[in-house]
Order: structure tokens, then sequence, then C-alpha cells
């Protein structure tokens, strides 16, 4: 998978990476490659392993980080002309870096405010982990300035602030931070550190916006975000300024900013996601199932610059061109070089995926809206690879994550596959989902309601549109949200023959106490929390409560660090069905996290989609197995 593109000072070159999967070895590799504009080729650069990222300076150099011993980043120099590499310096363990001048970079450093005893842990901090980075008590994320000469680190946060991002703008450094109280803060705040006075200003104080992305154009100070008063914590605000008398919102915008929340299994989010010029800030959205760039303008406006692929990715602008990540229907991602005034006419300038066109048997989606309660559902059904006419094909109903995610009509690995061992594959957006607003979106305390109902009239449908589906062998597959909805499913109907439940929630109430996000997210969505007396309303709205009545086969699949939706939301599920004589399964996968599907261990990847496989084939397609 491509990512990162990224355009030499001069522009004649770009740099990307690529990430491909070794079996063999069980890791993912990532090689580097330059694109040079005037040979018109591209060309891989050897680098020592493991490569992290690259950028380029303002000398023409291109910079390039890889792991060092004990967290620490080993920095090297390319110089293109003379195909030169060599070792440049070193920078401390840090979660990110950006250079400033020739002797001075902006990072963040992890730090950690007690030491650790070898036999036991005090936890003091809620939340106490988070997803693959088990306990998190007492670690934070400093912001520091940092000489390689010296070999020194100035901290310009305290022990106490968690620095999220930052964004290095004329004479300063914009971030965004939270603290504890106990309880870490959801709302940041958004500050100003002077790089000459060596004194913070605080812009936006904390518990007033969730702030998506910040920025300045011509010195005026600019933030994406939304105080979550209508819709919550997912709730898209709009374009705000920090002024002299205080924040006010300069233009609604109903979508989202520097988030592309398109779900897809064959494209690497990694790169730029907005930039900032004097008097445009290009970003990043999702809007009616797609991934495009927009830009914001000083003069409010939101206007488009890319809509004509289907998922768009990371990107990067040198003066009137972009290069942007994509992906299409039948394409994984390539790289594209086009100009701003014209980018419907960008040219792709890689193919390292052109072979999957070539030598596979694609199946492309087919359109469906439904209409059903509240509102019409979009969605595609995937015919089986080779169908011949008159014949009928078990159907998997597939639900995303989220549930602030989207599917539509780009590249997926995973369903191709399905797609080839002859199973149609349903997939939608009810509401929910993102892409199409803010009261779509809001389905917050009514999961297992209107989306269930959308859902059900969606493949019941679809199922009975096409000549190639057959409505009397279908199954369900979910993770995370749609996980919850599959332990929701099984409980409420007996229609599908075969269940997947990934990742999922099953109990509202151990997900409020044990989750890394359940102080916040639970209260939001399910509506209801432990600490407000609300006990049997959550209860109420837990799958597990309606475990009890299930009877279709369910295959459990959960990871030993996911501290998102945490293994005991699957075990609690499991445990019912077993216990009831209901045919199940549960999948444990040893140091994968919540993202198993996406970037686990390749051979575990390649073991759960063998898995799920082989269970709706024991149901779907008895005869066969």
């Amino acid at each position: 998978m491509i990512n990162s593109p990224a355009f030499s000072r001069d522009g004649q070159r770009i740099s990307f990476l690529t990430t491909r999967a070794n079996i063999e070895r069980n890791v993912y590799e990532t090689t580097l490659h330059c694109y040079d504009r005037r040979e018109g080729r591209v060309r891989e650069i050897a680098v020592p392993e493991p490569l992290k990222s690259a950028a380029w300076g303002e000398d023409g150099n291109l910079y390039i980080h890889c792991a060092g011993a004990e967290g620490a980043t080993d920095v090297f120099a390319w110089d293109p002309a003379a195909d030169a590499l060599e070792a440049a310096f070193s920078l401390p363990a840090s979660v990110r870096a950006v250079v400033l001048d020739e002797d001075t970079w902006l990072l963040t450093e992890p730090y950690a405010r007690k030491e650790r005893n070898e036999d036991y842990l005090t936890i003091t901090e809620t939340p106490f982990w988070h997803n693959d980075s088990a306990f998190t008590d007492g670690r934070r994320a400093r912001l520091a300035l940092y000489s390689p000469k010296e070999k020194a680190s100035r901290y310009i946060t305290g022990e106490d602030v968690h620095v999220l991002d930052f964004v290095p703008v004329p004479g300063a450094v914009l971030y965004t931070a939270v603290s504890f109280d106990r309880c870490r803060h959801e709302m940041t705040g958004l500050y100003r550190y002077g790089l000459d006075t060596g004194e913070t200003e605080t812009l936006v104080p904390e518990g007033q916006y969730r702030i998506s992305a910040f920025f300045t154009l011509r010195e005026r100070v600019f933030f994406a975000g939304s105080d979550g008063k209508r819709y919550g914590r997912y709730e898209y605000g709009g374009f705000y300024e920090v002024a002299a008398d205080g924040v006010r919102l300069v233009t609604p915008y109903d979508a989202a900013v520097c988030a592309p929340n398109v779900s897809c299994d064959s494209v690497r989010l990694l790169g730029k996601k907005q930039i900032a010029r004097s008097d445009a800030f290009f970003f990043l959205s999702t809007q009616e199932e797609r991934s495009v760039i927009n830009a914001f303008s000083l003069d409010g406006t939101v206007t488009r610059v890319l809509d004509n692929v289907q998922l768009a990715g990371a990107f990067d602008l040198f003066e009137d061109e972009i290069v942007f990540m994509a992906a299409s229907e039948s394409d994984c991602s390539e790289l594209y070089l086009g100009r701003l005034s014209s980018p419907e006419k960008a040219e792709p300038i890689t193919h390292f995926n052109d072979f999957i066109r070539q030598e596979y048997d694609l199946s492309l989606p087919r359109y469906l809206e439904v209409p059903c309660r509240e509102a019409t559902v979009h969605g595609w059904m995937l015919p089986p690879a080779g169908w011949r006419e008159g014949k009928r094909c078990p159907v998997l109903l597939y639900i995303h994550g989220g549930p602030r995610v989207v599917f539509n009509d780009s590249f997926s690995v995973e369903m191709q596959s399905w797609a080839a061992r002859g199973y149609c594959v349903c997939f939608c957006n009810p509401m929910g989902s993102d892409s199409r607003g803010n009261a779509y979106g809001d389905t917050r305390g009514r999961y297992g309601d209107v989306d269930y109902e959308q859902i059900m009239t969606f493949v019941r449908t679809a199922v009975n549109a096409f000549p190639f589906a057959d409505p009397t062998r279908v199954g369900v597959i979910g993770g995370s949200y749609g996980g919850y909805m599959v332990n929701w499913i099984i409980g409420h109907t007996d229609y599908f023959k075969a269940a997947v439940s990934e990742r999922s929630i099953a109990n509202w109430i151990t997900m409020e106490t044990m989750s890394d996000i359940g102080l916040w997210y639970v209260p939001d969505q399910a509506g209801h929390s432990l600490l407000a007396g609300e006990a049997e309303s959550l209860w109420d709205n837990s799958p597990l409560k309606y475990a009890d009545r299930a009877v279709t086969p369910t295959l459990f699949i959960h990871s030993e660090q996911d501290y998102r939706c945490p293994r005991e939301e699957s075990m609690q599920m499991f445990y019912i069905l077993n216990r009831r004589g209901v045919d199940t399964k549960m999948l444990y996968f040893f140091k994968e996290n919540h993202n198993l599907s996406r970037s686990g261990k390749p051979r575990n990847r390649c073991a759960r989609i063998r898995e799920i496989t082989a269970w709706f084939d024991k149901y779907l397609k008895p005869s066969e197995v």
C-alpha cells in the first residue's frame, strides 16, 4: 500500500512509501521511493531498516527517519543529486518530530510521571489503558525543542499536560493538549508557544471544543471543531477563528475535517491530511460516501478541490500542483499527479497494483438505494466473481464499525476474496454512518433501533433485487460497532444462517467501565451512564441481555490487547451461547489489538480471513465443505 507522498522543495521529485506484508517473516516491510519528474521514473532508495518516515529539507536533501535503539530515531540524509546516503544525527524517543531549523527539532517525547514497580501497578487515573498501549497511568507526551548538536531537549509543556498535536507557524508553535483531574479531559485546549518569548498563551481553554484541526492563514488562527452541544461527541460544527475578543464561528461545516472515514482495507492513510497555505487550508473530508479534498479560504468559503475518485488519501501541494493517493472500485491505491486548476485530469505516476486487475477476476459493486424508516439508505451488492446466470449464491451482510464510518465502492481485499469464493457481499450505510451530516449520523441512545431496522430492510431488499443472491442463505459479519450490531441481531432475529462478531460490544455496563474511551463514548452514544444511576437503561440496550434468545451459529473474534472494546465483551457473549448449546467458537489473538483486521500481523490477518470464510462455508455452503 502506498502512503506519505511529498514534493521536494523544488517540486521536481516526489518521495513516498510503500508497505507490503512479508508472510514468511510475519512483518510489514516499508520501502522508500522517489519519483523523478525529469526522468519520469520511480526508483527505490535503499535505507536501513526499519524505516519510519521521510521528509524533505530546505537544503534539498531527503531526511529519512529509521527506528534506532531504545526507541530513538536515527536520521539519515539522502542527497538525490549525488545519490548518497549518510548518517546525520539521532533524535530521542518521540511520538512525532518536525524540523524547525538546522539545529532545532520540534517533537513530542513520551514521559512517565511515575516510576514503574516490577511487581504491581498503581492506578490513579481514568482511562487506565489505551488500545495497544497497555496501562497508561501517568504517561504523557511532552512538547519539546531538541538540539541534535547539544543532544538536549528543552520542554515546552509540563509534566501534567498531555500533548495531542502540534503545528509550527511563523515565530510560534500551536498545539492541542489535555490535562488530568483523576480523569483525562476529552475536549482539548488550544495553545500558542512563542519561540522568541518562551511564553505560552491559552487560545481556547479546555472543555469548550473538540478540535479536529488548527492552522493559521495570514497570521489569523483558525480551528475546525464543535462544542458538541447539539449532536454530542461526533458533532461537526465548522471552522472557527480565535480572535482578540474570543472564539467565533466563521463557517458552519457539516462534515469531517482531516478525517477520511471511509472503511477500506486497501488504503493506508499515512501522510498529510491537511496543508495550510497563506490564504487557504486544504483538508481531507468525507462526504456522500466518498473521501474528498476540500479547501477553506480566508473569506470563509469551502470549495471542492478533488472529488472524482472514490477514496482520496494523503496528499501534498507544490504551487499549482497536487500529488495524492487514491483508490477506485477496481484498483488499490496509487499515486496521482495533477493540477489544482484541473485535478480531474490527474494521471497515475505509480502502477504497483496493476497486477491485481490484470491477474484476478474482480467483481464490481452494484449500487442500491433503499427507502427505510426515517431515511433512504445507500449501499451496494458485490456479485460473486464469475457468476453464471441462473445460479443463486450465498450472501454476506457486512456491517461497518464506528458508527461514524462509511462504506463506499472502493476496492476491498476481503470483500473481493469472498466474492472470489462465490459469495455476494452486501454492505450499506444506515443512520449513524458518516458522510451525510450530523442529523443522519446522530443515533445516540438509539443503537439497535433505527439502525437495526434499516439494516434489515436493506439486506432483505438487496437479496431480492439481484438474480445472483440466494435469500435463503444469508450470513452477517461486523466489527466494533458492527460487532455490537451482530450481537444485537442474533438476539432479535433468526434470519441469518451464520454470524461473525469481531471486537464487539456486548454489555454497555462493562464497556463504560473497561474501555479506553468508555467514560466518554458510552454516556454519549448509549445515552446513559452508571454515574447517573442508569444501569437498567444501559442493560436494556445491551446485546448481552438478549443473548439467551440467540440461535444463530456465531464465531467471535477478539484480540488480547484490544482495550477499545475489551475482550470481556466477546467472552460474555460466547459464554451465554456456549452454555446454551448454540454452535459457537471464539478466536483469541495474542499480542493484537482493536486493529487486527487492518494492521495485525500478516499471518494473523490471513488466519482471520481463513477462519471467517470457513465458518460461513460450513453454514452457507455445507455441500461444498
